[in-house]
C-alpha cells in the first residue's frame, strides 16, 4: 500500500510515491515517518533488494558448498553461474541501500482518546488532512 502524488519537496527533489515505514505512538499523538521516491519503480527495487537479502545466507552457503566440489557436473555449474549473477545483481542493489527513497517526512496526527487505526485510516488521515500528502491517491 502506498499514496502516489507529485511533490516536489524544499530540497528540490520530484518524488511521485509514497509509503509509510514507521509508527511510533506518543500518547495521543502519532508520528509517521513516510519515505517518498522518485516513482515505484525504486520501491520495487528496494522490496527486491529486502527480499534478495533474506535468501543471502542461503546462497553464500551453497557457494560454499559448490566451492568444494573438485569438478563440478553441468547442473552444478549452472547453479553456481546463476548464484553468481544473483550475487552480483544483489551487490548493485546493496550499493543503493539507504538511497533507494529520495526523501523522508515525519507527520504528527493527533489522535483522540484511546483511538487506534490501521495502516488503511492512516493512509486515509494522511490524504484527507493538510499537509504535503493531502489530496493523493492510493496505489
Amino acid at each position: 500500500m502506498g499514496l502516489v502524488k507529485n511533490i516536489v519537496h524544499n530540497n528540490g527533489i520530484n518524488t511521485s510515491y509514497h509509503r509509510i515505514s514507521e509508527i511510533n505512538k506518543n500518547g495521543l499523538e502519532l508520528a509517521i515517518t513516510v519515505n517518498s521516491y522518485v516513482s515505484e519503480y525504486y520501491r520495487d527495487l528496494e522490496k527486491e533488494y529486502y527480499d534478495m537479502k533474506k535468501d543471502e545466507p542461503n546462497k553464500m552457503s551453497r557457494i560454499a558448498e559448490l566451492s568444494g566440489v573438485i569438478e563440478l557436473s553441468s547442473e552444478e555449474q549452472s547453479e553456481l553461474d546463476e548464484i553468481n549473477n544473483w550475487l552480483e545483481k544483489y551487490n548493485k542493489l546493496s550499493l543503493m541501500e539507504f538511497n533507494f527513497h529520495a526523501v523522508t517526512s515525519i507527520i504528527h496526527l493527533e489522535l483522540s482518546g484511546n483511538e487506534t487505526l490501521s495502516f488503511a485510516e492512516i493512509y486515509e488521515r494522511l490524504k484527507s488532512e493538510e499537509g504535503i500528502f493531502k489530496d493523493s491517491d492510493n496505489i
